[in-house]
């Protein structure tokens, strides 16, 4: 099959392999239903751990998620702040703390 330079992590998966796409896709579900966390505070653990991990492309997209969620766009900057000298370094949460600007940006522009 033809790999999709355009094409999502997940979409690329499910390029290679619609069933191993489905299991991948029900897993995640799974962990994020699994316990007593509401969607907007999944949300948050995500932004955070993409933050740290230096991944944009997944890291606006759940931004994008938790705005229309509700959440104020300061909540989304203190979930980027609290992993400085924790987890994470100052360049990396500046990136981040951009990525929300870019995100806020598109998100407010759309309403």
């Amino acid at each position: 099959m033809k790999r999709d330079e355009g094409a999502s992590p997940s979409g690329q998966l499910r390029n290679s392999n619609a069933t191993v796409a489905d299991a991948f896709r029900s897993f995640r579900e799974t962990a994020r239903t699994a316990g007593s966390l509401d969607k907007q505070t999944v949300e948050l653990i995500l932004m955070a751990g993409f933050s740290v991990a230096g991944h944009q492309k997944p890291f606006k997209n759940h931004t994008m998620r938790a705005l229309q969620s509700g959440l104020a766009k300061e909540a989304l900057q203190q979930a980027v702040m609290v992993t400085l000298g924790a987890t994470s370094v100052l360049p990396a949460v500046a990136d981040a703390l951009r990525w929300i600007d870019e995100v806020y940006e598109e998100y407010s522009a759309a309403k």
